[in-house]
């Protein structure tokens, strides 16, 4: 087990007992200083084994057993960006770090959490709004380096959290971690089967042969054999029976330019099903046409449908992953 599967499995640990035992101890802050470096971890002192492992695997790290934070619903206004940072996952934001300032926040959105002047002496506040595709956003983990502050958020898409409307999580956190610079970003599902070589160690020129040697689904220009066909029937069937299964599906198509050549468009496509989400990776690096090329971590899907060649599009099979808000993400086409 490595260290982000070690990460994982801790986390979802603590979200089931803190789920099963609604005691006042998820309302202390509780923290330990351990060196130089800071790693705040959202972890309960549940079993005193586990506490002693974390530090034994980070050692040279700051461990954080909890930092106090609270959901709650968020009221949108017309001039939100005058109030928070907003970045690329519509995510907004704002670190508030005076009593004054506090003040302010505080008459327009009452459900921030309760702080008194003092203790901004010793800490800050961060105030995290998410849009609606994000549920029951909370913060699972903060780390910082020396001039950025890093924060992961999660949510949990399901009927209760939709129905909650909890868009709006703030947190209290000691001061000695304040940045000037903060970074917030969704937290990554991790894909931890060896089936296939990970994403960010493929070559960029991996190319088609590549991916039939390592016994991805290839869908060339539309196309896509019966061998193929039967290996994502079989994952679409396996998956809805709530098995643990994982597929990469190589998808080329020759685009067309201004000048009439012809640009090679690679898409490989990471899903993996478990625990009853679909993870979903997407690498576009090798997609000549874009100018923003990159390996995006697109979010968990609860969902996978598949539409046959005589329903909507013409001659062409789709299959999409969905989640419970009725998010849509293709993840592949074929004739």
């Amino acid at each position: 087990m490595d260290n982000e599967q070690f990460k994982e499995t801790i986390y979802k640990k603590y979200n089931n007992y803190k789920n099963i035992h609604n005691d006042d101890f998820f309302n202390v802050h509780h923290y330990r200083k351990t060196s130089k470096n800071i790693f705040l971890n959202k972890v309960a002192v549940f079993f005193i084994g586990i506490i002693i492992t974390v530090g034994a695997v980070y050692a040279g790290t700051s461990i954080y057993q909890y930092f106090y934070q609270e959901k709650a619903q968020a009221k949108y206004i017309e001039n939100m960006n005058d109030w928070f940072k907003t970045n690329d996952q519509e995510i907004m934001y704002k670190d508030i770090v005076t009593y004054e300032e506090y003040l302010k926040y505080k008459n327009n959105w009452n459900s921030i959490i309760e702080m008194d002047e003092n203790e901004f002496e010793n800490n800050f506040l961060i105030v995290i709004v998410a849009s609606w595709r994000m549920p029951g956003i909370s913060i699972s983990q903060i780390s910082s380096d020396d001039k950025t502050l890093y924060i992961e958020v999660d949510n949990n898409i399901t009927e209760e959290e939709i129905n909650k409307e909890e868009y709006m999580v703030t947190a209290k956190i000691p001061k000695e971690l304040y940045r000037d610079n903060i970074s917030i970003n969704m937290r990554e599902q991790k894909i931890y089967s060896n089936k296939y070589k990970k994403l960010e160690d493929l070559p960029l020129d991996y190319n088609i042969e590549n991916a039939k040697e390592d016994g991805c689904i290839i869908i060339n220009d539309l196309e896509i054999n019966e061998d193929n066909q039967k290996i994502l029937n079989d994952f679409i069937y396996k998956t809805k029976k709530e098995n643990n299964e994982y597929i990469r599906i190589f998808t080329q198509s020759q685009i067309k330019t201004d000048n009439g050549s012809n640009k090679n468009s690679i898409t490989i496509t990471d899903i993996e099903y478990r625990d009853g989400d679909y993870i979903l990776y997407i690498d576009n690096r090798r997609k000549e046409e874009l100018s923003d090329k990159k390996l995006s971590y697109i979010g968990k899907f609860q969902y996978i449908e598949k539409y046959q060649k005589d329903d909507e599009v013409q001659g062409y099979t789709r299959i999409y992953l969905r989640n419970l808000m009725n998010q849509k993400v293709l993840i592949a086409l074929y004739k």
